[in-house]
């Protein structure tokens, strides 16, 4: 009796052992995170330690949805009648090469996360405003 209540122990510290282990994303700043779905990346930030980089991978996360959900309505919805030619491929592109210069413009990686965080808030804040038809206000954030 003493023995399989040991194991379940065990089992159960090994268990939950593994879900606190870090992903190795966590702490590797050029993780090619673009190879991962959002319910992944949500995965991913539900294991960082960092308050900074949980926010950073959830971000990215979303980022991912509000493309997706960008890219739908866009079919279902001629925004070219509504007088707007919000193409959303377009904010992903614009991440990618913020992602891809953030390395050089702020090698400290404390400087590299808040900018990212900043950045992916601002961008999708502009997007969701888009979304939703509010392209006046959007370009006022643009502007900024």
């Amino acid at each position: 009796m003493w023995i399989r209540v040991l194991l379940l122990l065990a089992g159960v510290l090994i268990y939950t052992n593994s879900l606190a282990a870090e992903h190795s994303a966590c702490n590797e700043p050029d993780y090619p995170f673009w190879v991962h779905p959002a319910s992944e990346l949500r995965i991913i930030a539900d294991t960082c330690l960092s308050v900074e980089v949980s926010r950073l991978y959830y971000l990215r996360a979303y980022h991912a949805d509000l493309l997706t959900e960008g890219r739908v309505l866009a079919g279902l919805i001629p925004y070219e009648r509504r007088g707007s030619g919000v193409d959303f491929d377009s904010y992903k592109i614009y991440m990618a090469l913020i992602e891809t210069m953030t390395p050089a413009w702020f090698p400290a990686n404390q400087d590299r996360l808040d900018f990212l965080n900043k950045e992916y808030a601002r961008r999708m804040e502009i997007a969701e405003l888009r979304l939703h038809g509010y392209d006046h206000l959007a370009d006022r954030l643009e502007q900024d």
